[in-house]
């Protein structure tokens, strides 16, 4: 069977549906990203999906489309956001002549109820339609990873025979998989010094930061807190998470979003920057995590409490957010290579990312984790098959 990948990015999705039996074609915008993708992946051409129309059929349509229109650190714009392209990902489904589309985005979406009916009527109106929201670290990903799938077939039987992947790992102590596997497991760490349970249940989540609900001062929620779930980024600066979790007042600096928006993008379709107050640091940051000892990084994951569970959810910025981190401080934080960030998210060893620091992190922060995009390619391929 034969896919289309949009906003392929470096091929996390692209690798993952080739896993699950698909010939797949990426399209991505981003010079970096399609050199790292034709490299390891496969072809990808280089397109704009505003302006892109597919020359051959194929039977999938997959994307994990920009999900800034619906995160906080990319503005929260919604449908109003210039890099809102679920109607160009559709048209391309339908000029494709696909018999399935494949959408993946920010878990953020479903917390915006308007804007999530109105993606899911531009779905329904054309495919038959069914979504679930998924943790990456589930599906064997070495972090928790929060994302939104929707999927939608024309033709009524292959929806019938749809059914959503099983998870395939747990919290230790699980009767129904393996144990989650932890970042100690992911990147060679070594041998743990203690047992340590590498489930979340004992923390708080504030965003993609693990807080430790213990420490002095905190009065927290938990993972099913929606309103803190689901911020993408632990760039947010100390004194605006504080704000944003006491409710007490809007964070405090922010630009207008079209300011911000110009800025942060520079032009349409591009991966965004991760936004912060304090960004004129993010390039020293970069630079200092690219020449980290990895005995230094042990020891920091060790202290923080990271070592022994999933990750926090890697994005572009080489920050890894940290447990029981209760005054939320930048320095708080633990660095990791790109190199490293692409072993959580599940990417094989020894890849070579193309670009300056920045672009690479960002190429690997964006991607879709291959073994979750295996999980889901492999029941969308059963169910076209019947």
């Amino acid at each position: 069977m034969r896919a289309l990948d949009l906003c392929a990015g470096a091929g996390g999705l692209s690798l993952g549906l080739q896993r699950a039996g698909f010939d797949v074609l990426g399209i991505e915008l981003d010079a970096d990203a399609i050199e790292t993708h034709r490299r390891y992946v496969g072809p990808c051409e280089a397109a704009d999906m505003r302006t892109y129309h597919p020359d051959e059929r194929r039977d999938l349509t997959a994307g994990g489309v920009p999900c800034q229109p619906f995160s906080a650190a990319g503005l929260g714009l919604g449908l109003d956001d210039p890099r809102y392209l679920v109607p160009d990902f559709l048209r391309i489904a339908r000029e494709a002549g696909s018999r399935a589309v494949l959408l993946e985005n920010v878990r953020g979406l479903v917390l915006k109820p308007k804007a999530f009916r109105a993606v899911l009527d531009l779905f329904e109106a054309e495919w038959l339609t069914t979504w679930t929201v998924v943790d990456a670290a589930d599906f064997g990903v070495p972090q928790h990873r929060d994302r939104l799938f929707v999927v939608g077939f024309k033709d009524a039987a292959a929806r019938t025979r749809f059914r959503w992947p099983q998870p395939t790992h747990a919290p230790p102590g699980s009767l129904f998989g393996a144990p989650y596997r932890t970042v100690r497991e992911a990147l060679s760490l070594g041998d743990a010094p203690r047992a340590v349970d590498p489930t979340d249940g004992a923390s708080g989540w504030q965003g993609q930061r693990l807080i430790d609900v213990d420490a002095p001062g905190y009065a927290i929620g938990t993972r099913n807190n929606a309103d803190l779930l689901d911020r993408p980024s632990p760039c947010v600066t100390a004194t605006e998470q504080k704000s944003a979790m006491s409710g007490s007042q809007p964070m405090k600096r922010r630009r207008r979003a079209s300011e911000r928006l110009s800025e942060a993008l520079g032009a349409l379709n591009q991966p965004a920057p991760c936004v912060r107050a304090n960004s004129g640091h993010e390039t020293a940051d970069r630079a200092r995590a690219s020449r980290r000892p990895m005995a230094n990084v042990t020891a920091e994951l060790e202290a923080a409490g990271l070592a022994d569970r999933p990750a926090t959810t890697v994005q572009g910025d080489p920050r890894l957010a940290v447990a029981g981190h209760h005054n939320r401080q930048q320095n708080g934080a633990v660095r990791l290579t790109v190199e490293q960030c692409a072993l959580l998210q599940g990417f094989p060893a020894g890849w070579t990312w193309t670009g300056n620091k920045g672009s690479q992190h960002r190429q690997v922060g964006n991607a879709v984790p291959p073994a979750l995009a295996e999980a889901m390619g492999r029941a969308v391929r059963a169910a076209l098959l019947g």
